[in-house]
C-alpha cells in the first residue's frame, strides 16, 4: 500500500532518513572520526554547553534532531515530487548537500556559535556525509513508499492522455452583472 498524502510521506521519509543519518554518525563517532553527534549539535542550539551531555539534554537534542528531520523530510519530498522521480540519487545528494551548507554552514554559525563551532574538519566532513545520506535515503524512501500520483511524471503522463482526446465544447451561459 502506497502513501497518497505528500505531507505524511515527507514526515515518514524524514524519520527514516534520520535513522540512517544517525547510524552513520554513531559509527563514525565510535571509530573516532567524528567528535560530535547530531543529537549534541541539535541540543547545542537550545541549551548551554554544560547541559548538552546530561540525560535531559540528550532528550532535548534527540527531539530537536527529529523535529528538524520532519521538516527536512517534507521539504526534500516536496522537491522530489515537483521535479520527478527520475535522477533521484543525484537530487538526493544535492538536496542533502544544500541542507548541510544552509543549516550547519550558515544558520549554525548564527547565535550560539560557540557551542556548536568551531569544529574539527573530521566532524564537519562527517556531518556532510550524514546530510548527504539523509537526502539519498529520503528520496529512496519517498519513491518506494509514495503513490505514483504524487510525482510529476505521472501527472504529466495523465495530462498528455487527456490532451489526445478532442476537447469537449460546452456553452457557457453568462450571468448578467449589474
Amino acid at each position: 500500500m502506497k502513501i497518497k498524502d505528500g505531507l505524511i510521506l515527507g514526515m515518514i521519509t524524514g524519520v527514516i532518513a534520520n535513522l540512517g543519518k544517525g547510524m552513520l554518525m554513531g559509527t563514525l563517532k565510535k571509530r573516532g572520526y567524528a567528535g560530535r553527534s547530531f543529537t549534541d549539535t541539535a541540543a547545542a542550539f537550545f541549551l548551554h554547553g554544560r547541559d548538552i551531555k546530561t540525560p535531559l539534554g540528550q532528550l532535548v537534542g534527540t527531539i530537536a534532531d527529529y523535529s528538524i528531520a520532519l521538516l527536512l523530510g517534507i521539504s526534500h519530498t516536496c522537491f522530489l515530487r515537483r521535479t520527478g522521480k527520475k535522477n533521484w540519487l543525484p537530487k538526493g545528494v544535492a538536496s542533502g548537500s544544500i541542507t548541510w551548507v544552509v543549516l550547519y554552514g550558515f544558520l549554525g554559525t548564527l547565535g550560539k556559535s560557540n557551542l556548536v563551532y568551531p569544529t574539527t574538519a573530521r566532524t564537519a566532513f562527517s556531518s556532510y556525509l550524514g546530510h548527504t545520506l539523509f537526502g539519498i535515503l529520503n528520496n529512496f524512501t519517498a519513491i518506494k513508499f509514495g503513490h505514483d500520483d504524487l510525482f510529476i511524471e505521472t501527472q504529466k503522463t495523465e495530462n498528455r492522455i487527456k490532451r489526445t482526446r478532442p476537447p469537449r465544447r460546452t456553452k457557457i451561459s453568462r450571468i448578467p452583472t449589474g
